[in-house]
């Protein structure tokens, strides 16, 4: 398997760990996946570049989607009438 498909896969099963669990440190991403926490830890910046995963002290959980401005605007205007 080569080194870009192992890496598609691993952030696959990194992501489906988070929607379970919703955080994973890095010590159970180098165990888990067999690699250093170097790796790890460049995994989650990758991720986190996608806006896939914040990082958080230690590890990572999933990031949070936006908030859809009509939604926002909508609840604003609610509260204000209340």
């Amino acid at each position: 398997m080569q080194d870009a498909d192992k890496k598609t896969r691993r952030h696959s099963e990194l992501l489906a760990h988070l929607h379970q669990h919703h955080f994973i440190s890095l010590e159970d991403i180098s165990s888990r996946f067999a690699v250093t926490s170097q790796t790890a830890r460049r995994d989650l910046i990758t991720l986190e570049e996608a806006g896939k995963v914040v990082r958080r002290h230690g590890g990572a959980t999933l990031a949070e989607p936006p908030i859809d401005p009509v939604t926002y605007r909508r609840r604003r205007i609610e509260h204000a009438a209340a």
